[in-house]
């Protein structure tokens, strides 16, 4: 609960929770966009990772590219294996 005041100027309990839970959703929702882009291009072989890393790292930040090699590596493991 988050104290606030109402219009006439009265202190009144809030609850924030479905306004800092649909926040955090959208915020999530933006940064899996964002590691989906950075993957994709860094899964692709038309790009270098090295250019894929300094690109992702100037749009997104470096935890995005860090998060999206992570799934590419190991994506790539299990289609190493399938083969």
């Amino acid at each position: 609960m988050h104290l606030m005041l109402d219009a006439d100027g009265k202190v009144v309990h809030v609850d924030m929770g479905p306004v800092l839970r649909r926040h955090r959703a959208e915020v999530v929702r933006l940064r899996a966009a964002a590691v989906a882009e950075v993957a994709d291009l860094a899964a692709s072989e038309a790009f270098d990772l090295d250019e894929v890393g300094a690109a992702g790292t100037e749009r997104f930040g470096a935890d995005v590219v860090d998060a999206a090699f992570d799934v590419v590596w190991e994506l790539l493991q299990v289609e190493r294996r399938r083969r």
